[in-house]
């Protein structure tokens, strides 16, 4: 874990640390993506870090231009997740961009093998549009 994004919350910290290993170093490289990119764009804003649904979760505070994120691991298939509200078009619209690019859970996830190297270009551009969702949507 990058020591610039320190975690705040002693049940995020707990929730981190009861992931396996290979997940949990997975889904901190995913946090550190998430507070890499809103540091680096004034127009996120602040990154409020919590529990919801009992999975670690990202939203944009001050100003809200963003949509929930929350990562989870599913260990009935051994696979770690971003999610997002099924009720936005980030899913859709990633799925038009990059059908191969991923594996899709429904409109509501982006599913990764934990064997597998996470494709941070991809990933990367997903987290900035879910963090700057709601300020995309304002200006259409």
């Amino acid at each position: 874990m990058d020591d610039h994004f320190p975690i705040q919350s002693l049940e995020v910290a707990g929730t981190y640390k009861a992931f396996p290993s290979a997940v949990r170093g997975k889904l901190l490289d995913i946090r550190n993506l998430i507070y890499t990119i809103a540091t680096s764009n004034e127009a996120i804003g602040t990154i409020e870090e919590c529990l919801k649904w009992n999975q670690v979760s990202y939203l944009t505070k001050s100003p809200k231009s963003g949509t929930t994120i929350r990562l989870g691991y599913k260990p009935q298939t051994g696979q770690y997740a971003i999610y997002v509200p099924c009720t936005t078009t980030l899913i859709e619209d990633t799925k038009e961009m990059a059908p191969q690019g991923f594996n899709y859970e429904k409109n509501r996830a982006l599913l990764f093998s934990v064997d597998a190297e996470l494709p941070i270009p991809l990933v990367s551009e997903f987290l900035f549009r879910a963090l700057t969702y709601h300020k995309k949507r304002k200006n259409l």
